[in-house]
């Protein structure tokens, strides 16, 4: 949403039929807050040119939890495959199976444990290996530096819950 004093400014020749970057930036604004300095078309351009896009999509979630912010900091290009990784929420696949609790991560059956805390301590070392072995196939450091700030994310909520 636009702010009142932000704008999108249209600096260049940006129409849908002759750009693939145009739609590109108008959905950002509808999925999140944009940073001033991308409210300027070119400025979102030129960062795009700088990136390697090739076979990938512009992420917001990729480099912080819960990101709801697109700048060219939060943001970056990734694979379909290592941006679904980041689409879960981390404590869903605890379910209470009668008076047990039943651990899936990825479609993967782990197991069943006594309590929901157990369950859930499982499940979190389970994430945070997978996210270990995600870390070690990704090249891009930027990416790398996001896998390790959901790491820690998810190491920090598990110590205040």
């Amino acid at each position: 949403m636009d702010s009142p004093e932000l704008t999108r400014e249209y600096d260049s020749d940006i129409s849908s039929k002759h750009n693939p970057l145009y739609p590109i930036w108008m959905a950002i604004f509808r999925r999140g807050d944009v940073c001033p300095e991308w409210h300027l078309y070119s400025n979102f351009e030129q960062w795009v040119f700088e990136q390697d896009t090739e076979g990938k999509e512009l992420s917001k979630i990729v480099m912080q939890p819960n990101n709801t912010y697109f700048s060219p900091e939060l943001c970056c290009y990734v694979d379909r495959s290592t941006i679904s990784q980041f689409k879960m929420a981390d404590r869903r696949n605890v379910h209470k199976l009668d008076e047990k609790y039943c651990v899936n991560h990825r479609n993967i059956y782990i197991g069943i444990y006594d309590t929901r805390e157990e369950a859930e301590a499982v499940y979190l070392d389970v994430r945070i290996n997978h996210l270990r072995e995600l870390q070690c196939q990704v090249d891009d450091p930027k990416v790398h530096r996001g896998i390790e700030n959901h790491i820690n994310y998810l190491r920090s909520n598990d110590e205040t819950t």
